[in-house]
């Protein structure tokens, strides 16, 4: 029996999708330091967060709201990973509570709201601004 506690089951069609009618820039993700938070990715080894990232930060622009559910059409953005990449995503967005923040929410179809947390606020003011987030004194090898 599969074991996928953060999605369930897809609701229908039409209720999935972003409707470009009422949303005109659903199909748009607006991120203004994406080499940057790809930089902080690939520090923290969470490389395979990025297309879910992309995801929740579509979601948040374009229903404006500050947390968004973690739900199924999320990971229909994502392009419906298998449980393993699901699992591996979610290990990587726990490990970086201060990029996102996961509030546990106990929903028939979902079960975690994302947040963006202070270190992607400080990537997105960063980008904003036209300038790359400031490197540590240490400079890794990647």
């Amino acid at each position: 029996m599969v074991d996928i506690t953060d999605a369930y089951a897809d609701p229908p069609e039409e209720v999935s999708t972003l409707s470009p009618e009422k949303y005109p820039n659903a199909h748009f993700v607006r991120l203004y330091a994406l080499a940057s938070l790809n930089a902080y990715l690939a520090k923290r080894k969470a490389r395979a967060a990025l297309p879910l990232l992309l995801a929740i930060q579509r979601r948040i622009d374009v229903l404006k709201k500050r947390r968004v559910p973690l739900s199924s059409k999320v990971w229909k953005d994502v392009g419906n990973p298998s449980k393993n990449e699901r699992v591996t995503m979610l290990a990587h967005l726990h490990r970086m509570p201060d990029l996102v923040m996961l509030h546990e929410d106990r929903h028939p179809m979902f079960r975690y709201r994302v947040e963006k947390g202070p270190a992607w606020h400080q990537i997105d003011k960063a980008g904003k601004n036209g300038r790359g987030l400031e490197e540590d004194d240490e400079e890794e090898d990647i």
